[in-house]
């Protein structure tokens, strides 16, 4: 990999923004570029080429691993953005104000980032005990649901596909992987038998 960094200056765009103002009160925008280059790709393949624009300083090649460091977490970041508004939904909420929409966005943030790790971990690690990452009363309430026996041990890769067939994936092979819109699904429908089987165990009066 060849590794190139260096400051340039771009013209200020047309549209000016909080931030432009604030903080780039010149015509023209200086910036930081950070070129990452696959010298020598394998056969066939499209070599690796990315152009990272920064605002931070970019003295040295440790400041630009930095940078680089940074833009690798992008595809977590955009399958976070999907959960938070393909699977939870946030964006179709409806709600007089926006504080209203505030609180309900800071919950489902957390959920969002609940169920990223659930789906990572069954990526990553798929023959891990789902009881390592997913709450021990959870997986006995997928269990009961779903009609799964108690001698077989569940996977978090097993844990994460039940979980969307209570949401309805069917789980075919042809199938593939379960999307965020069924993994929100079945984690809706599997808090509401969780909230149901706790108003059960309480005593009225």
């Amino acid at each position: 990999m060849a590794l190139r960094f260096a400051e340039v200056v771009l013209p200020r765009p047309k549209v000016i923004t909080d931030w432009i103002r604030q903080n780039q009160p010149r015509e023209a925008l200086r910036v930081r570029v950070v070129e990452l280059r696959e010298i020598s790709p394998p056969k066939g393949c499209k070599p690796v080429r990315w152009v990272l624009y920064a605002t931070q300083p970019v003295d040295d090649v440790a400041d630009a691993d930095l940078v680089i460091g940074h833009y690798e977490q992008r595809p977590t970041i955009e399958d976070y953005h999907k959960c938070f508004k393909t699977g939870c939904h946030v964006e179709e909420r409806q709600y007089e104000t926006a504080e209203r929409l505030e609180r309900v966005a800071g919950l489902l943030s957390i959920v969002a980032v609940r169920l990223l790790q659930m789906r990572t971990a069954a990526r990553e690690t798929p023959d891990q005990a789902a009881d390592q990452v997913a709450p021990r009363h959870w997986i006995e309430m997928l269990r009961a649901v779903r009609r799964i026996p108690a001698a077989r041990e569940l996977t978090i890769r097993d844990f994460v596909r039940q979980l969307a067939g209570l949401g309805g994936h069917m789980l075919r092979k042809r199938d593939g992987e379960p999307g965020w819109i069924t993994l929100w699904r079945g984690y809706e429908k599997l808090q509401l038998l969780l909230r149901g089987a706790q108003a059960l165990g309480k005593k009225c009066g």
